[in-house]
């Protein structure tokens, strides 16, 4: 099994931004696959604008309890280990359909400013964590090889999203399936998220709110361009 560092992620920036092809567009998202090494299953990407604030994008995907309120399939989600404002240990647990059991996920999640490309990035990768060791009853423990949501403000209330991933969900789930249902899931992810942003007004942590500031400050935007 190869899980892939957070380190590593932004060191092999070429193997990262190679080998995309374009599938579809699917409401205002261009998504793209990518053969993987090693594997049947496949890399997705993911590239379009929602209409949702920077700050309320970054807030509504740190909040962690509330996940289980917009994002499809969230049976439940908790922090195992709150790091700081910009890192932290988490499980889910995600509905599959019957007669599919339900894939749990222990994953480790940081914020990173990537000022080469614009981009604030929420990094996720599968660990193993010594208070979740054991798969729940009925549940098959899914592997996230990498997941990389970058947001950019185009506007104060549009937001462009770069996302990658790869997601091996394990079990006895045929690899064409799996790579079928992996091109639609994260545009309704993305959709829900914006509406998740038009319901709910943004609860910066310290932390992501620097973040954000150098990055206004880097694309030589207005630092009050969010005010509140």
């Amino acid at each position: 099994m190869i899980l892939i560092t957070c380190q590593q992620v932004f060191g092999m920036g070429a193997f990262f931004n190679k080998g995309w092809k374009k599938e579809k567009s699917r409401e205002g998202f261009s998504v793209y696959t990518r053969d993987e090494p090693n594997s049947d299953l496949v890399g997705i990407k993911v590239e379009g604008n929602i209409k949702a604030t920077l700050p309320c994008a970054m807030s509504t995907l740190r909040e962690v309890e509330g996940a289980v309120e917009w994002i499809p399939g969230q049976i439940s989600k908790t922090t195992i280990e709150n790091i700081s404002d910009l890192e932290a240990i988490t499980y889910s647990l995600s509905d599959l359909p019957w007669p599919l059991s339900n894939r749990e996920m222990v994953l480790h999640n940081k914020l990173h400013l990537d000022l080469k490309k614009d981009l604030l990035f929420v990094i996720s990768k599968t660990v193993v964590h010594p208070k979740y060791k054991r798969v729940a009853d009925g549940t098959v423990r899914a592997i996230v090889h990498y997941s990389n949501i970058g947001l950019r403000p185009i506007d104060k209330n549009t937001t462009f999203i770069d996302l990658t991933v790869f997601v091996d969900p394990k079990g006895s789930i045929p690899s064409w399936v799996v790579n079928f249902y992996q091109q639609g899931w994260p545009v309704e992810f993305l959709k829900a998220l914006e509406t998740r942003c038009g319901e709910t007004k943004p609860k910066l942590l310290p932390g992501l709110r620097r973040y954000m500031n150098r990055l206004l400050k880097h694309m030589k935007l207005p630092r009050n361009m969010f005010k509140e």
